[in-house]
């Protein structure tokens, strides 16, 4: 049988069917060393491709490499990741922290302390900013002082766990802070991330002899691997003063080696950092030093450093563009180096082994002579021009601009009123929103009614609370009027409702947030009243008149009332404003009623007085939903309220969250917001289900559906 060398061995790998296969010390560290001592027959990692799958949604995947430790290497990694997230806000990026036996991203970002929530997707890295994100083991660890003691094999899995595991989401630039070396943690990385799409890696560096020559050995170590090299940063590079801003060179007899050394090895030369004893204080700290110390030298240079390899890729992307149009033209079956624009792989096991100080590297295409070039072929090669651009190219041009001329000129000519855009037509988002259009268009009289109101700016304020009616309302009948924190008796006031503070808590709430409110809305209290009321075809429509304004503002002087009998056991209430259109959600889509459904099991009456309405089955007094003599309701812009009495304590719904299927009403707030998080009690959690189901004391039951496109919070204030 053929010797078999899996791809991520050792140098010195003695292969799988060797009787050595897992037992010498070449294979140490190796993650194929426990299944090729057994005898097994070595299969695919399936980690390879869970990596690849989770990390599709990774653009660019960076190994953050040095040589030699203590050169900034993890320093340089946080000060990258904040510098692009912060150069384009657009920009997602994350640190991965794989230096598994001394982890310091989270204390470098400031995050130290904070711990890793899981969801179904898989772990949630924890974030920085709103573009910034890291997971490090440093958040698995119960202190920062436990030490890591692992073998090569359970790092292995830790980084593999971290690939494949982390749910990323959508990311423009993953960075990964590796250790010193090129250690077990690279070979895993780079094994894992081989079909995974990755990218390349940046060295860090001193300008020390002793660093750069370790810096050699990561170049070599990136080449044997085919790990494309981005570029190299030189950090420490000199010394400038804080108070007199003179440089100094800390070590003179080098300074300037990474950038020779880059030359020599042909890779580019990212720009040097110089050194500053407060970047070092802001990362012990864990603070942003871009923020921190805007106009610094380090800062500076950091930016340049950025801008620099970010036109480094697209001169790399342009390049092997021309390459691969190059390919194409080509009417010869010859190859050669020259069309490659590369240099041959060097040996897997050489005779000899050779240094990394080797003139090997010297032998690239661009320093080679033309006379050196080897042709694999005898035939002559011809380069033919293209003359005429392709339909993908002049689609490109049509596309761009649209975008980047056409459009921005029609914008110019709607602000300057030259071309008219419908809004109306720009609104419509569903199509039952255009047969709904129909029926939210009055008759021109109350068209003209409506009008004359509107054209009053501003509303009276409401009248003052009379405190002889405001003692009739009982604990279970307050509505709170000031549900936002800051209440006070003069606030309260001021929005014409009642301030009486609660001398005794209620003693069946004792672990609910909320209770009795100090400020509630009185009796007399109404907001809206009925200007006109007319039956149509499909149920009735209802315009109701703000009295005078509330507390939140932008009030929404006139706003209609559409109910329609949909069917016989389902009643359709909507409030709409007649004046402006408004974002309605598109999903789920709603039924289309034209025409009011016959022997219905509901009746609904309206309060003239106080723009309350009520709905009752037929033949029984107890009303499922009343808001008859509640007159809070509101209608601004950022805010909306509506109260009904419950038939009964029998509730069950109202959003995800963790609780008894009961839902308790003595002052509880459910809210409907979707929260990715650990299921807590009393919280909202991944989905927002705007409906309740309620069980009527006569056993009978009913649901309301609360369809809209804000956030909701639901208070059960029932005692």
């Amino acid at each position: 049988m053929a010797e078999v060398i899996p791809p991520n061995a050792p140098e010195h790998c003695p292969g799988t069917q060797s009787t050595d296969a897992g037992k010498v010390s070449a294979c140490a560290g190796c993650p194929n060393q426990q299944v090729c001592s057994s005898g097994a027959t070595k299969a695919v990692d399936p980690g390879i491709q869970l990596v690849k799958d989770r990390l599709e949604a990774v653009k660019h995947k960076i190994l953050i490499l040095s040589g030699k430790g203590g050169v900034g290497k993890s320093t340089l990694t946080a000060l990258l990741s904040r510098g692009i997230a912060q150069r384009n806000s657009e920009l997602n990026v994350a640190v991965l922290d794989i230096d598994i036996c001394g982890p310091s991203q989270p204390r470098v970002l400031g995050v130290n302390g904070e711990q890793v929530h899981q969801s179904g997707s898989g772990w949630s890295p924890v974030y920085v900013e709103d573009n910034l994100s890291v997971m490090s083991i440093g958040f698995l660890l119960s202190s920062v002082d436990d030490a890591i003691i692992w073998r090569g094999p359970k790092k292995n899995g830790m980084i593999r766990q971290f690939l494949s595991e982390v749910d990323w989401g959508n990311l423009d630039y993953l960075l990964m802070d590796t250790p010193p070396g090129t250690s077990d943690e690279h070979l895993s990385a780079a094994t894992y991330l081989a079909k995974a799409g990755l990218t390349g890696a940046i060295i860090i560096t001193t300008p020390q002899e002793v660093a750069l020559l370790d810096v050699r050995k990561e170049v070599d170590f990136c080449r044997k691997l085919n790990i494309n090299i981005l570029g190299v940063i030189e950090n420490m590079s000199i010394f400038v003063c804080p108070c007199c801003q003179r440089q100094s060179e800390i070590f003179p007899a080098t300074t300037g080696g990474a950038q020779r050394m880059c030359n020599e090895f042909n890779i580019p030369f990212l720009g040097s950092l110089p050194l500053d004893p407060k970047l070092a204080r802001c990362c012990d700290e864990g603070k942003d030093y871009l923020t921190e110390l805007p106009g610094s030298p380090a800062m500076k240079a950091l930016t340049s450093i950025v801008d620099i390899y970010r036109m480094t890729r697209i001169r790399d992307l342009l390049i092997a563009w021309r390459i691969r149009r190059a390919r194409q033209l080509n009417n010869s079956d010859s190859v050669s180096f020259e069309a490659f624009c590369n240099e041959a792989p060097p040996l897997r096991h050489p005779a000899t082994k050779e240094s990394s100080l080797s003139n090997e590297y010297k032998c690239s295409p661009k320093h080679a002579k033309a006379e050196e070039y080897v042709r694999f072929s005898a035939e002559t090669s011809s380069i033919s021009k293209c003359t005429r651009p392709s339909l993908a190219t002049i689609l490109l041009l049509i596309l761009l601009l649209a975008v980047f001329l056409i459009l921005p000129i029609i914008y110019l000519l709607h602000c300057f009123g030259v071309v008219n855009i419908d809004h109306d037509l720009l609104i419509q988002h569903s199509h039952h929103n255009l047969k709904d259009k129909e029926h939210y268009t009055p008759s021109a009289k109350i068209h003209d009614e409506l009008q004359s109101s509107q054209s009053e700016k501003d509303l009276p304020p409401p009248p003052k609370p009379d405190y002889k009616q405001c003692k009739l309302l009982k604990n279970e009948e307050k509505l709170d009027c000031y549900p936002e924190y800051g209440a006070n008796m003069q606030g309260c006031e001021l929005r014409g409702c009642c301030w009486v503070p609660v001398k005794s808590k209620s003693k069946k709430k004792k672990y609910a947030p909320l209770d009795v409110p100090y400020c509630y809305f009185p009796p007399n209290y109404d907001s809206y009243k009925y200007v006109n009321v007319t039956e149509t075809a499909y149920g009735l429509t209802a315009f109701l008149k703000r009295n005078y304004r509330s507390a939140y503002g932008n009030d929404v002087e006139i706003i209609k009332m559409i109910v329609k009998y949909e069917a016989e056991n389902r009643l359709h209430i909507k409030f709409v404003d007649p004046f402006r259109n408004r974002f309605e959600p598109p999903y789920p889509e709603v039924p289309i009623v034209d025409k009011a459904a016959s022997n219905l099991s509901y009746n609904l009456q309206l309060n003239e007085e106080n723009g309350g309405f009520r709905i009752m089955r037929k033949g029984e007094r107890t009303p499922i939903f009343d808001t008859f003599n509640l007159g809070n309701m509101v209608f601004s812009d950022q805010f909306l309220q509506l109260s009904s009495k419950l038939p009964s304590n029998y509730i069950y719904g109202l959003g995800e969250h963790r609780s008894p299927l009961l839902l308790s009403t003595h002052w509880q707030q459910f809210t409907m917001f979707t929260h990715d998080g650990i299921p807590t009690e009393n919280m909202n959690l991944y989905g927002s289900h705007p409906f309740y189901m309620m069980m009527e004391n006569s056993g009978k039951s009913h649901g309301v559906f609360l369809l809209n496109s804000n956030a909701m919070a639901i208070t059960c204030d029932n005692i």
